[in-house]
């Protein structure tokens, strides 16, 4: 993929920092991807990491977390009065 369109927004936006700083428009843009996927990727492998050592320590997953804290609520409903 060589062409895409950006809005008029940031095409100005570019267009003015490439000025203030001489640079080329198409390598500000090579580089704004370069680095977003540079931190995508980070993102990415971190959170792999991090559920895996959540895994390794045996800390409760979402899904878990939501079905305790529901029969926790559920438990306190069901032992309490209603007030009217």
């Amino acid at each position: 993929m060589d062409t895409f369109t950006l809005p008029k927004t940031l095409t100005r936006r570019l267009g003015r920092v490439a000025q203030q700083t001489g640079a080329r428009t198409e390598s500000l843009v090579r580089d704004a991807v370069k680095g977003h996927l540079d931190y995508l990727e980070w993102l990415g492998r971190s959170l792999d990491e991090a559920e895996q050592e959540a895994g390794r320590e045996g800390w409760l997953g979402t899904a878990q977390v939501r079905g305790a804290l529901a029969a926790e609520i559920g438990g306190h409903r069901r032992g309490r009065a209603k007030v009217r």
